[in-house]
């Protein structure tokens, strides 16, 4: 799995690199874990990647900022 943070629509999120698109978490995740540090710190990159399997949003990276993947 690669992780992944960028700015969607003008808001700073994160997700998963899926083929040659990224997965946005889903919103009930990005609430519990406001970003890649707080999920690492919390040992949940497997829910994470549930979660963008089930319910994610994928996003062409060609339309988005790429951050770095720990931008703070």
């Amino acid at each position: 799995m690669r992780l992944v943070s960028f700015v969607h629509a003008g808001q700073p999120t994160y997700g998963v690199v899926q083929g040659d698109r990224y997965v946005q978490a889903p919103a009930d995740f990005l609430r519990r874990f406001p970003d890649l540090l707080a999920v690492l710190k919390a040992g949940a990159e497997g829910e994470l990647q549930r979660a963008t399997a089930k319910g994610g949003t994928s996003v062409d990276p060609s339309t988005v900022k790429a951050l770095p993947v720990l931008p703070n």
